[in-house]
């Protein structure tokens, strides 16, 4: 997949740091494929650290993940926001927080959709 270049467009101290030497949480195993049926959804959790969404775009996963509007996400190519995907993974170790699932999202992010970003806090 190529590289994405997105501005996220947040108010100062929303940011989230990793503090210490603990490793973000991260999918065990996932599977990303382009969404076949159409269906735009949300992102769902079950049992086991096993997590799934349907039709769900980019921009709404960014969005989840850093936990913003969509209106907020600006820049990469316009199939970004309208292309939907199936996102079916298991976490490796426990998940719990609401922080630790954002976290595994936003590595997914890096991973699967090698996202880049910079916070601007001037708009």
């Amino acid at each position: 997949m190529k590289r994405i270049m997105i501005v996220l467009t947040v108010a100062i101290g929303l940011a989230q740091s990793q503090t210490g030497s603990e490793k973000p949480p991260a999918f065990e195993v996932v599977s990303v494929k382009l969404s076949a049926n159409g269906v735009h959804g949300g992102i769902g959790a079950a049992p086991g650290g096993r997590f799934s969404a349907t039709g769900i775009t980019v921009v709404s996963l960014i969005a989840f993940a850093y936990q913003m509007r969509d209106e907020q996400i600006s820049g990469g190519p316009k199939w970004l926001a309208t292309d939907g995907y199936d996102v079916v993974g298991k976490a490796e170790g426990q998940v719990s927080t609401a922080v630790q699932i954002r976290q595994l999202f936003q590595s997914l992010l890096v991973d699967r959709f090698q996202l880049v970003f910079h916070y601007d806090t001037n708009r």
